[in-house]
């Protein structure tokens, strides 16, 4: 019969009983009407966004310091979780906003990862990114960078998630983690990066280091345009 449970009245008295709990991975809720509420619930949503990219550029390119980066975000979250975990700092205001992943505030996820983000890509633009000229791209990358980080920031408080203690903890650890993972990729696993890119199962995975390359995209693109103008030679061969 149309709209009655399919589940056994057993079944359905314990799940009735049991305690539901939602997957809330994007669940960000804003005052109703608040205009700049609803933008910050965007902008707070900027995390899972670049977490996705960087796992899809990091499965496209293959590149050992994209993978590690990816392994550095990865580190970063767990070092949150452990934080939360043992701080046990509650989050403000739960009896208004109640859509949370736990109770547990301090430090706050958000901003440790996008700081981290933050951190480590200013570090990367000045320290490895070896591009000579152009400065003014990086001036105006930094800046966009730098508005993201402060508003994902800014809207953990404004939404009342977490306090300006919790976010500013956040950031601080997310700092720190950065500055320390990216000295140690780059003190300690570059280095071991053509090592790693000749194993075999690095060249089964087509693993790849970057490192010796001062402009990518340019190679990219050179290498992009020989390939297809040798391959239209071959072409050209064949059909005489």
């Amino acid at each position: 019969m149309a709209g009655t449970c399919a589940f056994p009245q057993t079944a359905a008295k314990e799940l009735k009983e049991g305690e539901w709990r939602p997957i809330s991975l994007t669940h960000v809720q804003y005052p109703e009407g608040d205009l700049l509420g609803q933008f910050l619930a965007y902008c707070s949503l900027l995390p899972l966004a670049i977490f996705c990219c960087l796992c899809t550029l990091a499965g496209s390119r293959r590149d050992l310091h994209t993978i590690c980066l990816l392994v550095g975000m990865l580190s970063n979250e767990a070092v949150n979780y452990l934080l939360k975990h043992w701080i046990q700092e509650p989050r403000p205001c739960t009896e208004v906003n109640h859509s949370f992943h736990t109770e547990y505030g301090l430090p706050s996820n958000h901003a440790q990862f996008i700081w981290f983000f933050f951190m480590y890509s200013l570090l990367f633009l000045y320290m490895r990114l070896r591009v000579t000229g152009r400065p003014l791209w990086r001036l105006l990358l930094v800046l966009v960078l730098l508005l993201m980080a402060v508003s994902v920031s800014y809207s953990r408080v404004y939404l009342l998630y977490h306090t300006s203690r919790q976010v500013c903890c956040g950031m601080m650890v997310g700092v720190g983690m950065a500055v320390a993972w990216f000295a140690f990729t780059q003190l300690i696993l570059t280095p071991l990066f053509p090592c790693i890119s000749a194993w075999t199962l690095s060249e089964y995975l087509l693993l790849r280091d970057t490192t010796p390359i001062h402009n990518l995209l340019w190679f990219e693109y050179v290498a992009c345009r020989s390939g297809v103008r040798a391959q239209q030679k071959k072409y050209a061969t064949k059909a005489q």
